[in-house]
């Protein structure tokens, strides 16, 4: 590779980021060299080429700067990280090579693309001791920042944690890379990245800076400008605030720039929510379905109309967090209520959300620096529609001044860019209304030049034009070239006409272009001075949001309520109530949404005394499976605070829900189905309680009949009379039915009949 003085300076920057794709801002493209290119030209499918063709060609693809944001994805799918080099000085005023710097690096957890997603984008950081493990969550392009810390034996929290939130990028401490076999603890034995999908890459920090609490504390400090840890109630959370500086210092070393938007912490009640280990999540199809792997026909697809992407992100945080406590259940159930028994009040609340933009996300682009004025509209049309829904009302109205602000700032209908100027109102500024009447004014004289020009030539085809390469121009055809006066100087010779300039338009163009590249200049510095007042806004806008998203959450759950005929249950305290499910006329919310035919509905009783252990047996195909999923899926519904598709329900909270749905394997990590059905059920047995809800779909399939009858009859057994969870077996297996009568005070046999009616009449 030639070592040019620009190769030098881009050999600079690689050598800093040797394991991440670098494009480098040549101009009006992002350039790649070398592997890097041979890598983006295949990921992106645009064509490689070289640089120095005569001696040692060096590989060189590209693409437009301003196709950024459409080939980003794609290298970051492609499992890359990148790094954004930039121009930081304008290429006219350069004295020899061009100033860049890296202006920001991309990774899973940074990329801005994903604004359909229904759920956040977090990044999590682990910081791990010999007593205590912290963790924190951070979206960046919401703001949102969670936060908890537990005992190192409590492994099934950090599963709780990856499993709720779903994080796409992981911090982990060099030294903390391990964890123990045992099923509980977390200790130093066994790589950590086995609870993580291959596809989630994690980021070994060096563990060095944090072992210097005075460095974590400053950290934190500096990001929430406060002058102690107890300002914000992490004073003895020591494992958590080490994850915490993680994050930031992440944060802040990948987007180049302190993120204003992350100013609060959320601590996580990790107790006060339900763990959903990754079988539940996969066989009950909470968020997705397990064909397709997507959210077509899952129970979120199912539960999600709302109207807003911040209503669809906290509905899917709420489906894979169901609540323990009555009390706070019912709040929820409270405010669905006062949606279902309005339905002017919903129908009015839905129609002002529709027009409503997602604020969360625009607060983080207010946040890193990256918002433009048709942001900053978005935002003040949002204000002034939350001004309509009470219970946004009164944040709304703290926002007023800023909202009046940003429509006397900007232009109706601004640009995408900010630096090309179109987007300042005149009255804002005199001299931005003197040069937009210099620059107006400008033009109708280009347009009465031109005029003039045909009258003093004869030639009434002459045109007028410009471009960005040859400034202004006026054209004519070759073939008149000899009625060309001598004071036209020749510009450009094309093929069928030839370009001319004369000293006046010269002279003009000098005047229009200064005027509007200076009128550009300062509206962008307007801009950025809007932007850097606009931040003292941040948490009442972030607080909109958060009220915008329960709203939405709530109005939406209302109307599923009113459109699919479902009913409030009511709750009950884990252990209250004798521990009683008890369902009338309950249905499958997804499958009656995506069957032609009638769902027809079934009831169900359990509790802790008589009715613990249900035996289910039936023919194939007559509903087995679909009834003891429908059972778990309404208690979940319930205790995210969602009515119901029951015609009556007395739901006392379960602490778990467990499943063994299903054969099927996990040959990539070597496991057959008899040691997945085995692993499921080992991880009932050793983590289920009385207060749980258990679903088993077959078990024992997986190996000979006698023993598959064995275990099945075994675990059965258990689970009613040394656990005594509430307990749904559904099984081909009749020699089980003779437990309900070796157990007839905690098991109980129930068979699917299947009537078929001739309705032909």
């Amino acid at each position: 590779m030639k070592s040019t003085p620009m190769m030098q300076q881009y050999n600079t920057f690689k050598n800093q980021y040797p394991d991440k794709l670098l494009l480098y801002r040549m101009g009006d493209f992002f350039e790649t060299f070398g592997e890097d290119a041979k890598t983006t030209s295949k990921i992106l499918n645009i064509t490689l080429t070289s640089r120095d063709k005569n001696s040692d060609p060096t590989p060189l693809a590209g693409f437009p700067h301003h196709a950024l944001d459409q080939y980003l994805p794609k290298l970051i799918n492609a499992g890359l990280s990148v790094v954004i080099v930039d121009q930081i000085e304008d290429p006219k005023l350069a004295k020899g090579i061009v100033k860049r710097a890296v202006t920001r690096i991309v990774t899973p957890g940074t990329i801005d693309n994903n604004e359909n997603s229904p759920k956040n984008t977090y990044i999590l950081s682990i910081a791990i001791s010999k007593k205590n493990t912290g963790i924190t969550l951070c979206d960046i392009q919401t703001g949102k920042l969670l936060i908890t810390q537990f005992e190192n034996r409590r492994k099934d929290f950090l599963v709780k944690i990856i499993n709720s939130f779903e994080p796409v990028e992981v911090l982990l401490l060099q030294e903390n890379t391990l964890i123990s076999g045992d099923q509980n603890d977390i200790e130093s034995k066994s790589p950590i990245s086995r609870l993580f999908p291959e596809i989630v890459p994690i980021q070994p920090i060096d563990t060095a800076f944090y072992k210097n609490s005075d460095n974590i504390t400053d950290t934190i400090k500096k990001q929430f400008k406060i002058k102690n840890l107890e300002a914000i109630g992490l004073d003895s959370y020591k494992e958590a605030n080490t994850a915490l500086a993680m994050i930031i210092d992440y944060v802040n070393e990948t987007q180049k720039i302190s993120p204003e938007h992350i100013n609060k912490v959320e601590k996580i009640n990790i107790n006060g929510s339900m763990v959903l280990d990754s079988a539940t999540i996969r066989n009950l199809e909470i968020v997705s379905n397990s064909v397709a792997n997507s959210s077509v026909n899952s129970l979120f697809s199912v539960l999600n109309q709302c109207q807003t992407q911040m209503g669809k992100r906290l509905l899917y945080n709420m489906v894979l967090n169901p609540l323990l406590d009555a009390k706070e259940i019912n709040d929820r159930l409270d405010r669905v209520t006062k949606y279902v028994s309005s339905y002017e009040l919903l129908m009015k609340t839905r129609n002002i959300l529709s027009e409503i933009s997602d604020i969360e996300r625009l607060a983080g682009k207010i946040g890193l620096n990256r918002a433009n004025a048709r942001d900053y509209l978005a935002l003040a049309n949002t204000i002034e529609k939350a001004l309509l829904i009470e219970e946004s009302k009164k944040t709304a109205e703290e926002l007023n001044e800023f909202k009046d602000a940003i429509s006397k700032t900007f232009v109706d209908n601004p640009p995408n860019t900010i630096t090309e100027g179109h987007i300042i109102r005149d009255e804002i500024n005199s001299e931005v209304k003197e040069l937009r009447e210099l620059s107006g004014n400008s033009k109708t004289w280009v347009k009465d030049f031109i005029v003039n020009e045909r009258q003093k030539t004869g030639i009434s085809t002459l045109k007028i034009g410009f471009n960005k390469v040859f400034g202004y121009y006026i054209e004519a055809s070759r073939s008149l070239k000899n009625n060309i006066p001598d004071y036209y100087e020749r510009k450009q010779t094309l093929v069928n006409c030839e370009r001319y300039v004369t000293e006046e338009l010269k002279h003009k163009e000098e005047i229009i272009l200064g005027a509007e590249e200076k009128l550009a200049k300062i509206e962008f510095e307007i801009f950025q001075s809007f932007r850097t007042d606009s931040l003292k806004y941040l948490p009442a806008i972030i607080e909109l949001g958060n009220q915008l998203a329960q709203i939405d959450v709530y109005s939406n759950l209302a109307y599923i309520a009113n459109l699919k005929n479902y009913t409030r249950p009511e709750i009950y305290d884990i252990g209250e109530n004798n521990g009683k499910i008890d369902i009338v006329d309950g249905r499958h919310p997804v499958v009656e949404d995506i069957t032609e035919d009638q769902f027809i509905p079934n009831d169900t009783l359990l509790d802790l005394n008589n009715n613990r252990v249900a035996i289910l047996t039936g023919p194939n195909m007559s509903g087995k499976s679909t009834y003891i999923r429908q059972v778990a899926l309404l208690v979940l519904m319930a205790q995210i605070g969602s009515f119901i598709p029951a015609r009556k329900a007395s739901i006392s909270i379960v602490d778990r829900i467990f499943t063994r749905v299903g054969a099927h394997d996990d040959l990539n990590r070597g496991r057959s189905t008899f040691m997945v059905e085995m692993e499921e059920a080992s991880n009932i047995v050793n983590n289920a309680t009385k207060n749980s809800l258990i679903i088993l779909d077959e078990i024992g399939r997986g190996t000979s009949t006698y023993d598959g009858v064995s275990i099945a009859w075994s675990l059965a057994e258990y689970l009613a009379n040394d656990i005594g969870a509430r307990t749904l077996f559904a099984t081909h297996y009749h020699e089980l039915l003779k437990l309900g009568d070796k157990f007839p005070d905690t098991i109980k046999n129930y068979n699917v009949k299947v009537e078929e009616n001739d309705d032909t009449d």
